[in-house]
């Protein structure tokens, strides 16, 4: 409870800082696009990779592994499905590629 309490507190912290340098104008123009290069090339993996770090271990690779077999049948079973459906469909280019990702990935694309 704590951590999650202090994380909320940190990104308020944050957040903070960021409308203060805002208001008074300390940003360049082209902050905004520096800002999410440096969250998506670098926070991102970098976070991920402090995850796995800290959290994995071989006994939970073991423990986890047969859910991991399941979870990647079950994606080549949808990738399978998408391309069926997309050529019984009779989809072209773009349109099919489109339908057979979306068909694959579809419960792991929305974020909003």
């Amino acid at each position: 409870m704590l951590n999650g309490i202090l994380s909320v507190f940190i990104i308020f912290i944050i957040f903070c800082i960021g409308f203060w340098f805002t208001y008074k104008k300390y940003w360049p123009e082209n902050t905004s696009t520096v800002l999410s290069v440096i969250v998506v090339k670098i926070a991102a993996p970098a976070l991920a990779v402090i995850g796995l770090y800290d959290r994995f271990s071989k006994e939970l690779f073991k423990a986890t592994l047969l859910y991991l077999m399941i979870i990647i049948a079950y994606t080549l079973l949808l990738y399978l499905t998408g391309k069926i459906l997309a050529r019984l469909m009779k989809l072209q280019g773009g349109r099919k590629t489109v339908f057979e990702v979306t068909f694959t990935f579809s419960n792991t694309i929305f974020i909003g």
